[in-house]
């Protein structure tokens, strides 16, 4: 019988995915895989996990997670953490959204904004009765409203 030499590219993903693992904290209690290795703060305060891939190349390690475990990332699409916590790097707890689907599941500004159905003085705020301005959705009543009374103050 004729051995098959190995294949590098095998060899390679298995050592990548070993030594990915070798920093996997496994959390029974939520299922969540916690990464354990280099991690980077954001902007916006969040802790992220690093993993080195080649010379001087981090990449978010829940990205390389989904990418060694699942599949590739879909372009235009980030990797949303369902679980919510953003150091997990098990691959059940990540799906590939849109930029809009992963904003929308926050709790962010956008996200809160985007989810109010009725204006602070309680009309709604269905599409018909929003105008855009470049940074808020604003309600055409309250707006028609604020326009007659200036317009009653400068008559008068």
């Amino acid at each position: 019988p004729v051995e098959m030499p190995p294949d590098p590219a095998l060899a390679q993903r298995t050592a990548v995915t070993e030594r990915f693992l070798s920093y996997v904290d496994y959390e029974p209690t939520s299922g969540c895989w916690i990464w354990m290795g280099s991690e980077r703060t954001n902007r916006s305060g969040w802790r992220y996990g690093k993993f080195g891939l080649g010379r001087r190349r981090l990449l978010p390690a829940h990205r390389v997670s989904y990418e060694l475990f699942r599949s590739g990332i879909p372009a235009g699409h980030v990797v949303d953490h369902l679980c919510g916590m953003t150091l997990c790097v098990n691959p059940g707890h990540l799906e590939a959204v849109t930029q809009r689907v992963h904003v929308m599941r926050g709790d962010g500004p956008s996200a809160r904004q985007a989810r109010k159905d009725h204006c602070v003085h309680g009309h709604s705020l269905t599409d018909a009765y929003i105008c855009r301005n470049r940074r808020e959705r604003v309600c055409r009543t309250c707006v028609r409203i604020r326009c007659e009374a200036n317009r009653g103050r400068r008559s008068a």
